[in-house]
């Protein structure tokens, strides 16, 4: 029966009414609406009706459930139409009909008609899904919303980019989808439009490095959409050793917690269910050797996620032990977390099990020296780079053996006398490898408490390596049997004169007797004489063996030298002994030419020298010229040291005069030319802070960087209280091309929100250095990095940070706010004072603006003052008034007038809270 054009529109009617109500009548809606279209006789004329009943939607840009629905239902009718037996006329078709609505107004003028009608295609394409009949007209389809990718509305892009879903073709390197997706992904500005991008983007080769980019995006919930899609689509295996290390290490330290809950929840147990369970297999794929934290965090990640299916049974272990045979990285990692596991766990049951994973004390210690003496042995028979590999990968299992020991039961006197003796036989040997010396003696240090005790044991070690025992010298056995007859046959003649001596003088054969004597005098002589030569025979044959000096042996003395230094604590008395090893090791190391010998004993020379000031500041002049003319690592060494330095003792210990003065201060660093003879101490530190901050300045990005650390250290706490200095970290933090790179940026970005809110004198010492780095960059060349930087992001910071206004985001409480009301009404003061200089200028007079100038007002016109203060607002009003009346720009005059009227607001404010804290202390005196 056909049905009238009356009727078809209100059937239609009805049909939208229900359709809003619910999604799941939607399927049997679709079906009665189908079977009304074939029945009706104006097809044409149903799909006008169609269309105008459904405009009402795709005018709402509200997400509106009834709406949302709405378009749902539009998209599974339409869909009910693409089939291949469709035997009607593509004119009358209403898919054909529907698509052609869709293509003719996808580049409405209406936003919303826009987001709606790419809702539409996506819902389109879902219903469709893979029996979707890639014709002409679904190519239009795919066409528009590869131009609603570029739509100036971000929620038309994320709508486009989740409607071309299933249209891109991975495999295809010339796919229009995909490299429209890649380009969203680098360049577009809003977090829902790339988040929807990752969600559609299909893994390949050419993608994979723009979603893995998108694990450092700046935004939370794009970082987690990038570590949801990984894990759900790309294997393991899919990646290079490089991403998978990179990606566990980023993703497990992100400053947010969500995303490190996504990688714990998401991306570990997806890795570790593609290999059926094994962490020692998911070990394996991040390759240990390169990056042993890596490994840790994410076993540590594993167990701490109790949902994640882990084998947690170890079958390697045999009575406490993994046989040497069997012994792998990956072994000794897993071994090494499960003892550190159960011993933060504690309880009886951890005690337990500790006695399962971990041998006795004496076993243990025969266990780890075999290892290491196996080591040892084949390091110093074989020197072929064929075997460094191996070598590499044995040490790094011997170092997690080492750091197992800490955890072995140390009660048993008798085991842990055994590990001390195998630890200091150990590091005495001169084959050990340099990478273990430094956990042998962390175990050394631990197993052996007392001060005094450790440095004995060092220094004896140190003896041992540099001044090994002399060297007996084989000798002629002819010599020797020759010298020993010889002395035979005196002492024989010897003894027969004296018996001889003896019967001439019973005889009373006096003058016989008297030459006997003589001649038993000279025999004497000649005795003594022969065992004379014998004994320099003797001592000729023992070798005279010279102190060692090479790299190698001074390297491992140095590396046992710091550790013990590591546990010092500054102010501890230097001892003899101590110092001996200053002389003799670490000076003789810091001339050495290998330049890691010379980054290790500058390290040990600066942990010496925080345990005492005298010592710290003799060597502190070749400290600074190793800083200034060393190779990279030993100069930031070197600064490290000469910053910790300055930090303990300050500045002011330099002073040799006065060593109880004042601290240093605020030191204006551009005045050494002029500094008087009178001040030569305050001089001689200006100087070392000239050569320090000339470094702000150097090529090396690690030098920038530490450099930078360290001013942020030396003001942070005190000891430094400089405008200048900070106004040169300023423009370091802003600056694009500055060569501290990430590491530069992070620690300013930290230093500067913790230095401001300290306490007052940093505002003001924050605020004050507003001129200066607004003029340097006012003064920049258009070829510097600075003249691309805004100077009104600057004047945002520094305002941002010494505002303690109610208003501003950062929750001063009122004791504070009370306490720095004059912080920006002195800023306001230095920056009307600039104006006015500017204004006055015979050179800028004439064209009564510039850049300066609009600047200053901008910055004027951010400021919080308090108006607490009548006579200072009186007088920045008279000041204002006079900057007003002496531009004759239009804009200058307009940011005039704005900094007054925020004056005024902020005077009758003032005014205000004054007044209701007076009504309130006079409502409250009779009641108390």
């Amino acid at each position: 029966m056909d049905v009238g054009d009356d009727d078809v529109r209100l059937v239609l009617v009805q049909t939208f009414k229900r359709a809003s109500v619910g999604d799941l009548e939607h399927e049997r809606l679709a079906v009665e609406l189908a079977s009304t279209y074939a029945q009706t006789e104006n097809q044409k004329a149903f799909g006008v009706e169609f269309v105008r009943l459904l405009k009402f939607a795709l005018v709402v840009y509200k997400r509106e459930p009834e709406v949302e629905r709405i378009i749902d239902f539009a998209a599974r009718f339409a869909a009910s139409f693409n089939t291949d037996d469709d035997e009607h006329d593509c004119l009358d078709n209403f898919f054909t009909f529907f698509v052609d609505f869709l293509l003719k107004n996808h580049d409405a003028q209406n936003k919303a008609v826009r987001f709606r009608i790419c809702h539409l295609v996506r819902r389109l394409f879902a219903q469709l899904g893979d029996k979707a009949v890639l014709d002409e007209v679904l190519d239009g389809l795919c066409d528009i919303m590869l131009e609603r990718l570029c739509d100036r509305v971000s929620t038309v892009r994320q709508q486009a980019a989740l409607a071309l879903t299933h249209l891109q073709d991975p495999v295809d390197p010339n796919c229009p989808v995909t490299a429209g997706f890649m380009h969203l992904l680098e360049r577009d500005p809003y977090p829902e439009v790339r988040r929807a991008v990752l969600l559609s983007l299909s893994p390949s080769l050419r993608s994979l490095p723009y979603m893995l980019g998108r694990t450092r995006d700046v935004h939370e919930s794009v970082r987690k959409a990038a570590y949801e899609v990984l894990a759900k689509t790309v294997h393991i295996d899919g990646l290079k050793i490089a991403q998978r290390v990179s990606l566990v290490r980023q993703g497990l330290t992100d400053h947010s917690q969500g995303v490190r809950n996504t990688v714990r929840s998401r991306l570990l147990p997806a890795w570790l269910q593609s290999l059926n369970g094994e962490p020692l297999a998911l070990l394996s794929r991040l390759d240990p050797e390169s990056d042993i934290d890596a490994s840790f965090l994410v076993l540590r990640a594993l167990f701490a996620n109790r949902a994640c299916d882990v084998k947690r049974e170890f079958a390697m272990l045999h009575e406490g032990l993994i046989p040497i045979s069997g012994l792998t990285l990956e072994g000794a990692l897993y071994w090494r977390f499960s003892v550190e596991l159960l011993r933060e766990t504690g309880g009886t049951q951890s005690e337990e099990k500790m006695e399962e994973l971990l041998a006795e004390p004496l076993r243990y210690t025969k266990y780890l020296q075999d290892y290491i003496c196996s080591i040892s042995s084949k390091n110093s028979s074989n020197s072929d780079d064929l075997f460094c590999v191996d070598n590499i990968r044995k040490e790094m299992i011997a170092q997690q053996l080492v750091c197992l020991a800490k955890y072995l039961d140390l009660s048993d006197e008798a085991g842990r006398h055994k590990l001390l003796t195998t630890v200091s036989h150990l590091l005495s040997d001169s084959f050990l490898p340099l990478s273990l010396a430094p956990p042998l003696a962390s175990l050394l240090f631990t197993l052996e408490t007392l001060p005094d005790r450790r440095l004995q044991l060092v220094a004896e070690i140190v003896s041992e390596l540099r001044d090994p025992f002399p060297v007996p010298q084989p000798i002629d056995a002819e010599t020797i049997r020759h010298d020993e007859l010889e002395l035979a046959r005196l002492r024989v003649r010897m003894h027969e004169m004296g018996v001889t001596l003896d019967s001439c003088v019973q005889a009373k054969e006096y003058e016989r007797a008297a030459e006997l004597k003589t001649e038993l005098g000279r025999l004497q002589t000649s005795l003594e004489t022969l065992k004379k030569q014998s004994d320099l025979i003797a001592l000729d044959s023992t070798h005279e063996v010279e102190q060692k000096s090479d790299p190698s042996s001074l390297l491992r003395c140095l590396a046992l030298l710091e550790e013990l230094l590591k546990g010092c604590h500054p102010g501890t008395a230097i001892s003899p002994i101590l110092l001996e090893l200053l002389n003799t090791l670490v000076l003789t190391g810091v001339t050495s030419e290998d330049p890691q010998v010379r980054e290790v004993a500058v390290r040990c020379l600066g942990g010496i020298g925080l345990l005492s000031c005298p010592v710290a500041f003799q060597h502190l002049p070749l400290l600074l010229q190793m800083s200034q003319l060393d190779e990279e690592q030993v100069r930031v060494a070197a600064l490290h040291s000469i910053f910790d330095f300055i930090q303990l003792f300050g500045l002011e210990a330099l002073e040799p005069h006065d060593p109880r003065g004042s601290p240093t201060g605020d030191l204006k660093l551009d005045e050494l030319e002029d500094s008087p003879k009178e001040h030569v101490e305050k001089a001689m530190a200006t100087n070392i802070l000239k050569l320090l901050t000339a470094l702000l300045d150097s090529e090396s990005a690690e030098i920038c960087a530490v450099t930078s650390e360290g001013f942020a250290k030396l003001q942070a706490c005190g000891r430094l209280a400089s405008p200048r200095l900070l106004s040169r970290l300023l423009l370091l933090w802003h600056n694009p091309s500055a060569p501290g790179g990430t590491k530069l940026r992070s620690c300013l970005a930290t230093f500067f929100p913790g230095y401001a809110a300290a306490c007052r004198s940093n505002r003001d010492v924050l605020a004050n250095s507003l001129l200066p780095t607004l003029r340097t960059l006012h003064s920049a060349p258009i070829s510097s990095p600075l003249a691309s930087v805004e100077p009104l992001k600057v004047v945002r910071l520094v305002v941002g940070l010494s505002d303690t206004s109610p208003s501003n985001t950062r929750q001063w409480n009122s004791v504070l706010a009370q306490e720095d009301m004059s912080v920006h009404e002195s800023l306001a003061l230095q920056l009307c004072n600039a104006l006015l200089e500017e204004l006055n200028d015979p050179e800028t007079k004439e064209a009564k603006t510039s850049w300066w100038t609009i600047v200053l007002l901008k910055a004027l016109a951010m400021l919080h003052v308090s108006g607490t203060e009548h006579s200072t607002m009186q007088h920045l009003q008279n000041m204002l008034q006079r900057i007003k009346a002496g531009t004759g720009d239009r804009i200058c005059k307009q940011l005039a007038k704005k900094a007054m009227t925020n004056l005024c607001k902020n005077v009758q404010a003032a005014r205000d809270c004054t007044a209701l804290s007076t009504d309130g202390l006079a409502r409250s005196a009779p009641s108390n």
